[in-house]
This record gives structure tokens, C-alpha cells and sequence, in this order.
């Protein structure tokens, strides 16, 4: 089970998470290095949705220490990546054809 709580928008607006003043960083664009759209929305709604087990917290927390630690990354091109997961969000797919329909 993924234990998460909602932060209500005043609670949002008010720790400056999505928008702040013109003069400082929003909380989101400080930690957003994230490439493509959709990396972009999952970060976003882990901010929206924050975790509650500490478990969970933990393991996250690790994970992204190692990254760091490791200095990893992917080289991907953002157009292409997001070419991909526009394509799988595509209601209408393509059929798999089978070759004796021929």
C-alpha cells in the first residue's frame, strides 16, 4: 500500500512548492532536473502527494542517495522520449497482425 496525504492548495501556495515570488525559486524548480514531460509530472505529483509511511521515505531516500552517490544518468533526447510517452497514452493503438491474415 502506497501511503501518501494530500496538501491542500493553501498549504501549497503558502511553502511556495509550485509558485512563489518573482524574486526566488519555487521549491518544485529547485529539485525539478527532470528531462522529459512526464518525469516532470511524476516529480510533480510527489510533491502534490507526499509519502506517510516512513518505509516508504526511507526507501526513496536511499534510492535517490544512490544515485547521487553514483552519479548517475541517462542520456535520452527529450523529444524523442517525449514522442514515446505521448504514444503510449494513445487510446487507439495499433493491432497486433497476425501473418496468416495475410
Amino acid at each position: 500500500m502506497n501511503m501518501a496525504f494530500i496538501i491542500d492548495n493553501q498549504t501549497l501556495a503558502d511553502l511556495e512548492i509550485f509558485e512563489g515570488s518573482k524574486l526566488k525559486k519555487t521549491i518544485f524548480n529547485f529539485f525539478n532536473r527532470a528531462i522529459s514531460y512526464g518525469g516532470k509530472e511524476e516529480l510533480r505529483d510527489m510533491f502534490r502527494c507526499p509519502l506517510s509511511d516512513i518505509k516508504k521515505i526511507r526507501e526513496r531516500q536511499e534510492l535517490i542517495r544512490y544515485i547521487h552517490r553514483e552519479n548517475l544518468s541517462i542520456s535520452i533526447d527529450k523529444y524523442f522520449l517525449d514522442f514515446i510517452e505521448t504514444y503510449l497514452l494513445l487510446s487507439n493503438k495499433p493491432v497486433k497482425v497476425s501473418r496468416f491474415d495475410a
